[in-house]
């Protein structure tokens, strides 16, 4: 369980929003598994990684090795974490949602911001493109009324 954090400046790529709809989807995963356990007699963190490895016996040497490394970094998150029961967990699991909440939040208001950067740039280009134009017509001495000319009653 590799969580990658990104940085507040960096601009957000196609593969990045890819990577928080997967990390929304795992959370959203484990979260509703953790609220559907019962909490009384729980067991322990310790309890269900020996299940987790027990189960894994019957598999190809290249994947209890796969296993092994991902149940290390899953035992290196639960210890860095202070998570000792299922109430820590599930407590863990509600903080790292609303975390990836904020940060979806995030990126939004600045994809937002950034649109409208862009549309303004644009306005920008098509001002530079006409300045030349809009010099000379309000540099040119004023002209009569369109309407003065159609008619020559004057």
């Amino acid at each position: 369980m590799a969580f990658t954090v990104f940085a507040h400046n960096e601009p957000i790529h196609c593969g990045q929003k890819q990577q928080l709809r997967q990390l929304r989807a795992r959370i959203n995963k484990v979260k509703n598994w953790i609220y559907s356990q019962p909490l009384t007699e729980a067991p322990t963190i310790g309890d269900m990684m020996n299940a987790v490895n027990a189960a894994q016996n019957m598999k190809s040497r290249w994947k209890k090795i796969a296993d092994l490394q991902r149940a290390a970094k899953v035992l290196i998150f639960v210890r860095e974490n202070g998570i000792t029961s299922v109430e820590r967990l599930a407590d863990k699991v509600t903080e790292l949602h609303q975390r990836q909440y904020d940060l979806a939040g995030s990126v939004k208001s600045k994809e937002r911001r950034i649109t409208k950067l862009n549309e303004h740039l644009a306005q920008v280009d098509i001002y530079n493109q006409h300045k030349a134009v809009h010099k000379k017509y309000y540099g040119a001495p004023p002209t009569l009324p369109l309407v003065m000319l159609c008619n020559k009653s004057y």
